[in-house]
């Protein structure tokens, strides 16, 4: 599913620069039921004629596909757009994967083996990552999203106490939004962007870039706020 992800993901991108985006969803949408249709043809005809069984390897690649039409990258100017739709031409499997399904790892309230080494080289304990949709957000949260690519997000939702915001970005009126390492959540913090840099393929540096939860609406696969 990943690969085919990442095919339907990069052809879109290839649609896009070439001027079809106004159709480059119907093509996709159109090539991903003959697909599906294929399958139920060839390889699961002996189940109910009404009934589709899509195998766990393909079974989230309608919704990762739909997501495609979502990306943020391809809001905002044809500068941007034409930005974003290289970039996507550019990831390898493992990014285009984040880019079409964000990994959101929530922080607070995580077990205490949380940041503790795993005994295989530099690599240390992660919290689970949760759905990246909007029912899944907390008001009072904080999450580090990885959308591919790009920068680490460091997400706080709108209710997210002061307390926790100050530990992690220090005192209000001390600069720039970032996070501190002078603090036990500070360190925490950056040691997990540490571990999601360490696990992508790519050894570029990333950034980690403090926003809302706001921000997150546009990775969403499942936004109830505004209806999908």
């Amino acid at each position: 599913c990943d690969a085919m992800s990442t095919v339907f993901l990069k052809f879109f991108s290839f649609l896009g620069l070439k001027g079809q985006g106004q159709s480059c969803a119907q093509v996709l949408t159109k090539d991903l039921v003959k697909m599906l249709f294929a399958y139920r043809k060839r390889c699961a005809s002996g189940t109910a004629p009404t009934s589709l069984t899509i195998p766990p390897a393909i079974k989230t690649l309608p919704l990762a596909v739909q997501s495609a039409f979502k990306l943020p990258n391809l809001r905002g100017t044809v500068d941007q757009q034409v930005a974003g739709l290289l970039r996507y031409l550019t990831l390898p499997v493992e990014e285009a994967v984040a880019a079409l399904h964000p990994r959101v790892v929530p922080l607070l309230d995580q077990p205490d083996n949380v940041c503790a080494p795993t005994g295989v080289g530099e690599h240390i304990v992660v919290p689970v990552p949760i759905p990246p949709s909007s029912g899944s957000l907390g008001a009072d949260g904080v999450f580090l999203v990885d959308a591919g690519g790009g920068p680490l997000w460091l997400c706080f939702g709108p209710e997210t106490p002061g307390e926790i915001v100050s530990e992690l970005l220090g005192p209000p009126g001390a600069g720039a939004a970032r996070v501190v390492d002078a603090t036990e959540g500070g360190v925490a913090v950056l040691s997990i962007a540490d571990q999601l840099r360490r696990a992508a393929l790519r050894r570029a540096y990333r950034p980690v870039v403090v926003g809302s939860t706001d921000l997150l609406a546009g990775f969403m696969l499942e936004d109830e706020a505004a209806g999908h």
